[in-house]
């Protein structure tokens, strides 16, 4: 063993970890000579080495000095030391570590949150709830991941802020999956929400989610179904003009069911704010206002088409997508003329979205070729092309 330690101590970063991956097989033997190390070494790199070994030794006698190096003048030491205070799983360490989890190191803190998460003890929920406000990105999944694991439903509502207004994907994901560990009912109409995220991972993980849920809770999908149902009607019958008040709410839920309510109502009056809800900072609200769009179907008609002129242009083709998946040939000739007074990124988009009318905007596309810019033409040429094969088909 002494040959080891002299390795550990004297030797280059790759004999080191040889030699500490061969002291953790002493076990008991060794907890305290690395103890030693660990608290006088002058290398940093020794007492990360010897830090480690020690978590993956077990021996709850190296809690204390663990404990001390979270202190050390290293931050990488202190990350290896609240790493190991994680294997070793002891109460004592929670304090210390809730204290690390404050540290200004990411590294620190992420180390920290991750140990907390394995040792599950409750006294860490409230510290690791706050850690979310302004930690980066890996720190606050650990954080995340942690207050899944431990379980206590407190976090629920902090989770479903973090799912609301996370912009990254990794992040949202994480908090899909911790409200599932969790279980809480509370977490279903957003996850529901999140099954229509642009990210696969987020989706994914909102359907595991979902599933635990109802697991948990004893729900079946109809279940589920009858809850959000519910939740909608009670939206519903807030009226009209309260509904659009509350698309400008700051609580992205309430935006969310007020967008589909007014979608089901099929008010007119509805239209020009959903399409200004198109523009929401939040993928959720834009992805709800369309679709709510869609279903008013018919209703929706006139003010889309009078929209076409008002709006920027990326809102333009969204709105021209709308009316095409509506499928009214009012709206062909309206995009025709957006089309010409449009650039050139813009035109080719509204071009394909009206080859989507089919038939019906044949006439008024070869109509088209008549227009002086030379990549109208080409782009009309190509989609009239598309446009007769696909009458062709239809034909056969």
């Amino acid at each position: 063993m002494e040959v080891l330690f002299d390795k550990l101590r004297r030797g280059n970063r790759e004999a080191r970890g040889q030699a500490a991956e061969e002291l953790v097989n002493y076990g008991e033997a060794a907890v305290e000579p690395l103890i030693e190390v660990l608290s006088i070494d002058e290398n940093a790199e020794v007492r990360r080495s010897a830090a480690l070994a020690l978590g993956r030794i077990g021996d709850r006698r190296a809690v204390e000095p663990l404990i001390k190096a979270l202190n050390d003048a290293d931050n990488f030491t202190q990350s290896f030391a609240a790493h190991a205070l994680g294997m070793i799983i002891d109460e004592r360490s929670v304090e210390p570590l809730i204290q690390a989890l404050k540290s200004r190191d990411n590294i620190v803190s992420s180390s920290a949150a991750e140990a907390l998460g394995k040792i599950g003890d409750r006294r860490a929920v409230v510290p690791l709830i706050q850690s979310l406000d302004g930690g980066w990105g890996g720190s606050s999944v650990k954080a995340i991941t942690a207050l899944g694991k431990i379980g206590d439903k407190r976090a629920v509502e902090p989770l479903i802020n973090v799912l609301l207004i996370e912009v990254d994907y990794v992040t949202r994901t994480c908090a899909a999956w911790a409200l599932g560990e969790i279980g809480d009912e509370r977490a279903v109409e957003l996850l529901t929400e999140a099954l229509n995220d642009e990210e696969k991972d987020v989706r994914q993980a909102a359907r595991y989610a979902l599933r635990q849920i109802m697991k948990k809770n004893h729900l079946s999908k109809s279940d589920v179904q009858l809850k959000l149902e519910k939740t909608l009607k009670d939206f519903r019958e807030r009226g009209v003009d309260s509904l659009i008040q509350a698309l400008s709410s700051d609580d992205l839920l309430v935006k969310l069911k007020a967008a589909k309510a007014l979608g089901e109502i099929k008010d007119e009056r509805a239209v020009e704010p959903l399409v200004q809800a198109l523009e929401d900072y939040h993928s959720y609200v834009r992805l709800r206002a369309r679709e709510a769009l869609v279903n008013m179907g018919e209703v929706a008609v006139e003010p889309l088409i009078k929209s076409l002129k008002q709006v920027s242009s990326s809102v333009q083709i969204e709105v021209a997508e709308i009316l095409a998946e509506i499928g009214d040939e009012r709206a062909i000739e309206p995009i025709i003329q957006i089309l010409k007074d449009s650039w050139s990124d813009v035109q080719f988009e509204l071009l394909k979205i009206l080859a989507e009318f089919g038939e019906p905007a044949l006439e008024s596309t070869i109509e088209a070729l008549k227009d002086e810019n030379k990549f109208v033409q080409e782009g009309v040429g190509r989609i009239v092309k598309k446009m007769r094969e696909k009458k062709l088909k239809i034909k056969r």
